[in-house]
């Protein structure tokens, strides 16, 4: 278990994402016609051909400034998802979405059917093919436009905390040698049509499940390698790069994170990194009205000319949405955690108060250039009638140098189909 900045609760409510089998049956003359007319071509796969599933959710917002101005707004999301197996050894998966923005245009989101700046969101935002051993090297090849996470999500990934979920359109290779999976891929960055400020995005990874420490349990060691041609936005530099690893897993029932990225540009470079630790107290199950519950600490560090990719790129899609949220308030914004020049403490306690329900509380320190800003986070979620999930959460801020603020979200997701 990966330990974040946010509650084990909180986690869990914010990253619910639909599952299950929906399953068609043919008749076996049907398949034997079907054989028949598609001779010559691939024959489908034995399980489901077809399955469909997706996603509700709605949101509200409430946000006090602290001046005179409260914020309400009513936001939903919905996700509607194809895959067909087309055989034992090939897939093709198509992703439609609608989103509206949390906050409106004036946070930089942008509501259904509205592509003003260029966002991408909506309608069909996946659509890829996977196929296993296409060249017979035992390896699976995806390419297309797909959600991506390169570790923990740090420096690319598809948070799923705002509605705009980010996605990559490129070519992603996995291979499996013993328990040790190489990982390669190419995405596209800038795209500015048939110019010479177009550029691409190179990743190289490695994912080690080492078990050769028995007492220390299995201990996974995720390396990666980032390029960024960065055509569009180089100043210093022809392209960026970074060198990272993160270290995760579980030993004596304590769950650890350890993410360090090294991050050069040119004549610049700097780094950042994350460390984190979450275990449960048993003691906490002799609380009435507690069954269990858990304790997680976590510290953070980006130094000033560190830069997650499309910071600092010119128009980089990847650059304008979010890549991994710090607090309910989210006073950092898109680049998260590793926003340059930001420094966090995260102290939380979950608790499970009912069977299907979690709970937590949690209390940050966050200080970016120069402004600090205390937070507290309180969030309850569980399972409502007609498997409706349900998360509230909210933040009490107290920035330096200026009036507290709050913010409440209120929840409710629904998966439906496969």
């Amino acid at each position: 278990m990966k330990v974040r900045l946010y509650t084990t609760a909180a986690i869990a409510a914010l990253a619910l994402v639909s599952q299950g089998v929906a399953q068609q049956n043919e008749e076996e003359s049907l398949e034997r016609a079907l054989a028949e007319l598609n001779g010559g071509l691939a024959a489908p796969a034995q399980q489901s051909a077809l399955v469909i599933s997706g996603d509700f959710r709605v949101r509200n917002r409430w946000y006090d400034d602290g001046v005179e101005t409260n914020n309400r707004d009513l936001d939903t999301r919905v996700r509607l998802n194809f895959l067909f197996n087309v055989t034992e050894a090939s897939r093709a998966f198509v992703g439609f979405s609608g989103n509206e923005a949390w906050g409106g245009s004036v946070a930089g989101r942008y509501d259904v059917g509205s592509m003003s700046g260029g966002s991408f969101g909506e309608g069909l935002d996946r659509a890829w093919v996977e196929v296993d051993s296409l060249v017979g090297d035992g390896g699976t090849v995806r390419i297309g436009r797909s959600y991506y996470d390169l570790g923990a999500g740090r420096l690319l990934g598809s948070e799923t905390w705002d509605n705009l979920v980010t996605t990559y359109s490129g070519v992603w290779y996995d291979r499996q040698l013993g328990p040790t999976t190489i990982h390669a891929s190419m995405m596209n960055g800038v795209e500015n049509g048939m110019t010479a400020t177009d550029d691409m995005l190179y990743v190289v990874g490695v994912n080690w499940p080492c078990d050769m420490i028995e007492a220390c349990g299995t201990i996974n060691l995720e390396p990666y390698f980032i390029r960024d041609e960065l055509s569009s936005g180089g100043v210093t530099g022809t392209h960026e790069t970074w060198y990272g690893i993160d270290v995760n897993g579980e030993a004596m029932s304590i769950s650890y994170d350890v993410d360090m990225a090294r991050y050069e540009f040119g004549d610049t470079s700097d780094g950042a990194w994350y460390a984190g630790v979450g275990f449960d107290i048993a003691a906490l199950g002799n609380v009435p009205g507690v069954e269990n519950g858990g304790v997680s600490v976590a510290v953070s560090n980006s130094d000033e000319d560190f830069s997650v990719p499309g910071l600092t790129s010119t128009g980089a899609a990847y650059g304008t949405q979010y890549h991994d949220a710090v607090g309910f308030a989210d006073v950092l914004g898109p680049a998260g955690i590793w926003t340059p020049d930001t420094d966090t403490w995260n102290v939380g306690l979950n608790i499970s108060p009912a069977e299907g329900w979690t709970g937590g509380l949690s209390l940050m320190n966050i200080e970016n250039a120069g402004t600090e800003y205390d937070e507290i986070d309180v969030s309850v979620g569980g399972e409502l009638g007609g498997n409706v999930m349900s998360w509230f959460g909210y933040a009490w801020i107290d920035p330096d140098g200026g009036d507290n603020m709050s913010v409440f979200w209120a929840t409710f997701d629904l998966a439906f189909g496969g």
